[in-house]
């Protein structure tokens, strides 16, 4: 900004204007010192290729918006306290691209800041703070960078992405927020990366209504409600995060398909008038790349009040190579019929069982370690397949297969060992096929085949030792009267048991709360009393957006 030459405004006071307080125009060049300008319709309205400089001045309690910048018009608005402003504290619109830095806006009747109809913008190293609505709010196109910011303690959600919005979001810290921390919805599709989003009133992130979007390598912690709440018809890829301490799942894959204009859509576009509508150039900007499935991967997923993570969408979901540990519920369940594939993940030590499949629910459960969880390792009433898993050391069933599992269910080659109870136990009315699985001896016979189980058990593998163990070689299905071994045949107790090691195990995570972080709340809200109550934070098609600026 060095390059400007024009007007210089310092040291005024504007106030009780009908009209603006200051308008630039048509490439005009200004510098704003230390001016207060307030009560005006608006404060400084910048357009047409104009560059201003507006350091340290109070804008306040106009009657829309604080600052507006359109048409291409760019500087640096920095060290400013902006705030009680009647609409956002700044509007930024059609393709300007200022540098926002080092601002305090707080208090609006509206949104903190606004980027929308192809606007951009630098937003970095504010204090964003007690806005009506949301604290940041990208829409409509709208492409910003925003990062190093301090977004707090807002009305609605800290950030929030709709309306095809996009931009870059970096090392933010969002906290305290009535709605949650960001907000993603109707097609946005942001990079949300390496932020800090802490102790919200509702879920940390929601993605919901055809929303896309990256999120790595986050902290979300200690939020009321989800750590990640995704809807139906949404496809992020959710990448290295740790998703801890928050007061129900971890991540809860909703089924609600939503309406186009829900949340006060149309209202919004109301609210801005013709400027609202998109321009030609803004409508050639690129499309969003399809995403084909919703991915969540390489997360560490521990110390939730809920469960891990809860599927009851109705899309294809692929869950890889996380760290699920040490929740409070379950550590995945999956209660929907499109396939969920989950693979290559490390459950460990959840208060429930590590995985449980619905009736009427699908899986493909691969390559999985499943330890020491407090109920059965993986529990089914569903169809589908788990095959190549190492299901060790949990204290009920290894693997229980229950009414409903359909006729073509699979259970092969895995490796199981339970504490307390059998390595596989076939229940009444099961069926399915439980073939060339390995199965460490325990305190209970090594495979339970209820008379009324339509399962076909063959070629599994019994250890016993280090030197011996017992094998079903003929392939023939195991009845109920085969499942009592001879004496001489029986499994050593666990006591007796030599030492063993699985080949080629998934890694135990070593996991810990982060830093300087408070705890979650002590009270769980189940998600079905959050639904129906929409004063816990959230209405019964999910957890509310912001409606506007």
């Amino acid at each position: 900004m060095e390059k400007l030459r024009g007007c210089v405004i310092r040291n005024c006071k504007i106030y009780k204007c009908q009209g603006g307080g200051i308008m630039i125009s048509c490439h005009g060049d200004v510098r704003l010192y230390r001016n207060d300008i307030h009560e005006c319709g608006y404060g400084i309205r910048c357009i047409q290729f104009s560059r201003v400089a507006v350091w340290w001045n109070l804008i306040h309690h106009c009657r829309t918006s604080g600052i507006f910048m359109r048409l291409f018009s760019y500087g640096v608005i920095a060290g400013n306290d902006i705030y009680a402003n009647g609409e956002a504290g700044l509007d930024i619109r059609k393709q300007a691209d200022p540098i926002i830095q080092n601002n305090h806006i707080h208090h609006g009747k509206r949104s903190g800041i606004v980027v929308l109809g192809g606007g951009k913008g630098t937003i970095c190293d504010n204090d964003i703070y007690v806005n009506k609505e949301a604290g940041i709010y990208i829409l409509y196109k709208g492409c910003p960078i925003v990062s190093h910011n301090r977004i707090s303690n807002g009305k609605a959600a800290g950030i929030a992405v709709n309306e095809h919005g996009k931009g870059t979001i970096t090392d933010n810290m969002v906290t305290n927020n009535q709605w949650g921390g960001i907000d993603i919805r109707n097609g946005g599709n942001p990079i949300i990366k390496d932020n800090w989003i802490c102790n919200g009133a509702s879920d940390g992130v929601v993605i919901g209504q055809g929303a896309l979007g990256r999120m790595e390598n986050n902290v979300i912690h200690g939020n009321f409600g989800h750590g990640v709440w995704i809807m139906s018809t949404s496809k992020p890829l959710i990448h290295g995060n740790q998703i801890s301490n928050n007061n129900d799942a971890g991540i809860a894959f909703v089924a609600y398909r939503e309406n186009a204009g829900h949340h006060g859509n149309m209202e919004a576009a109301g609210n801005h008038g013709n400027e609202v509508e998109v321009s030609e150039e803004e409508e050639e900007l690129d499309k969003i790349p399809s995403v084909k499935v919703a991915t969540v991967e390489y997360n560490s997923i521990y110390h939730n009040a809920g469960n891990g993570i809860c599927i009851k969408g109705s899309d294809l979901i692929k869950i890889e190579a996380n760290a699920i540990h040490g929740n409070c519920g379950t550590g995945l369940v999956v209660d929907q019929q499109p396939t969920a594939t989950v693979i290559n993940n490390s459950i460990t030590c959840n208060a429930g069982s590590g995985v449980a499949i619905t009736e009427n629910s699908s899986i493909d459960l691969h390559g999985n370690g499943i330890y020491d969880n407090s109920k059965h390792g993986v529990v089914t009433r569903g169809s589908g397949r788990v095959v190549c898993n190492d299901i060790i050391g949990n204290q009920m069933a290894g693997i229980q297969l229950g009414r409903g599992t359909t006729k073509g269910f699979q259970v092969l080659k895995n490796r199981v060992y339970s504490v307390n109870d059998y390595s596989i136990s076939l229940l009444s009315f099961s069926h399915g096929v439980v073939e060339d699985n390995i199965l460490f001896s325990g305190n209970y016979t090594h495979q339970y085949l209820h008379s009324n189980s339509q399962c076909v058990a063959r070629n599994n593998q019994v250890i016993q030792c280090e030197h011996a163990n017992y094998s079903d070689t003929t392939g023939d299905e195991i009845s109920s009267s085969d499942t009592s071994l001879d004496e001489s045949k029986k499994p050593l107790p666990v006591s007796h048991l030599s030492p063993w090691k699985l080949e080629n195990p998934p890694p135990r995570p070593h996991v810990t709360s982060p830093k300087t972080l408070p705890t979650a709340p002590s009270k769980h809200v189940t998600t079905s009393t959050r639904v129906r109550n929409p004063k816990s934070g959230t209405s019964q098609q999910g957890s509310k957006l912001c409606t506007i600026l």
